[in-house]
């Protein structure tokens, strides 16, 4: 993260002799920003639960980062019920998987 001409690092953030953790990290937006893109947008997330969705016809609205995505249960022609994280309708999103 650069702060005017400072570059400052994660481990600038947290003093690990002591344990106490520097309050920006609760509100910076360039820091929440970075989590976003290096936590959220890296990799597959956790949405919920099978026993969220108990029934075909189930679904389930939630946030990954700053993007809403829907699990769903899904029944298809050949009687197979399958679940997947789902994009949510009319959301665009260049996070990459969920």
């Amino acid at each position: 993260m650069t702060i005017g001409d400072t570059v400052i690092s994660a481990t600038d953030w947290v003093d690990h002799k002591s344990g106490k953790v520097d309050r920006r990290i609760f509100s910076d937006e360039e820091i929440y920003r970075q989590e976003l893109e290096r936590i959220f947008a890296r990799g597959w997330n956790f949405i919920c639960h099978e026993s969220q969705l108990p029934d075909s016809g189930s679904f389930f609205l939630t946030y990954i980062g700053e993007d809403q995505v829907i699990a769903a249960i899904v029944t298809s022609v050949c009687t197979n019920n399958a679940r997947w994280p789902l994009p949510a309708p009319a959301v665009s999103s260049s996070a990459g998987p969920h």
